[in-house]
């Protein structure tokens, strides 16, 4: 029955949750038994990922990332607590997803969109977070260091083919730095790293994010266009696709696609399977980033 299963847990009693984002279940594989059976949980879940069990209050805690919210949840399947909503401050969530419970009981979530995560106290109390992991890269070296040691990693673990997608806008805006400069840094590493390790091949995908503005992703895919004999293949759209419709930009993946770049774009994760379709018929999207909604939609499927 599970049709796209996030992430897994292991009760007090040694059965293991496991969380179906596309259903909105949660199920339950108990010792001896054969196969998953839904839980009947006090609260409706609309896309459940991170899941963890507290075995102290004995309590399944389940990240629900497309309300934002976190639900805690006792041995009866009722629900005990729901905290968090849609928003950037303390214990707020924008599409929160992965989730891990210490050994102390404190909660770890990845809080995706605010691009940071949180620590909560067993009841789900803020305590503290750390974000802003893209203020690593303040300078040319740095970047330049991170690109070339992303293709040696792959190198040394027997990859012989990697597409490595990078977003020159969210490098260049930490310090202002042109937003074509930082592509051209990237780039350099990443075929200076292909020269130190010739057993990899690697090609590029530059991407731009649906809540910035249709002139950013116009440079981003100038960046594209211009650097193809360079090794640059494709040309993404990501970002928060339930806020951010994707229709202002067809016209620049039109044009992509006639200057010969492939196409891929996010879709079908936060939203519904509509815009699966959407990005198929209408950005030419010839690969799709996560798409799990998919299930939602035979004929889009």
């Amino acid at each position: 029955p599970l049709s796209s299963p996030v992430a897994l847990a292991r009760g007090a009693d040694g059965e293991i949750y496991v969380s179906d984002s596309a259903q909105g279940r949660v199920y339950v594989l108990r010792p001896g038994a054969k196969a998953v059976a839904p839980l009947d949980l006090g609260a409706p879940l609309r896309q459940p990922t991170g899941i963890a069990y507290d075995p102290v209050a004995r309590r399944l805690i389940v990240v629900d990332t497309a309300a934002h919210q976190i639900h805690f949840f006792n041995a009866d399947g009722s629900l005990a607590a729901s905290i968090g909503r849609r928003g950037s401050g303390d214990g707020e969530f924008n599409f929160p997803t992965l989730l891990w419970r210490a050994s102390d009981g404190r909660l770890y979530v990845t809080d995706s969109l605010n691009f940071r995560f949180q620590i909560l106290d067993p009841q789900g109390a803020f305590l503290s977070k750390f974000g802003n992991l893209r203020k690593f890269f303040l300078s040319r070296d740095v970047i330049e260091l991170f690109a070339y040691e992303a293709v040696v990693d792959a190198a040394l673990d027997n990859v012989r083919y990697l597409e490595l997608r990078f977003t020159p806008m969210a490098l260049a805006k930490v310090q202002n730095y042109p937003m074509e400069e930082v592509a051209d840094w990237v780039i350099g590493a990443v075929n200076k790293a292909q020269e130190d390790y010739p057993t990899i091949q690697v090609k590029l995908i530059v991407s731009t994010n649906r809540h910035e503005d249709v002139s950013v992703a116009q440079r981003a895919l100038a960046v594209a266009i211009d650097n193809m004999s360079r090794g640059v293949v494709g040309f993404d759209l990501a970002g928060d696709e339930a806020n951010y419709p994707a229709a202002p930009f067809v016209k620049l993946f039109q044009k992509s696609r006639e200057a010969g770049l492939g196409n891929t774009v996010h879709a079908g994760e936060w939203g519904t399977a509509e815009n699966i379709r959407y990005a198929i018929e209408e950005l030419g999207a010839t690969r799709i980033g996560h798409g799990v909604k998919v299930m939602e939609d035979s004929q889009v499927l």
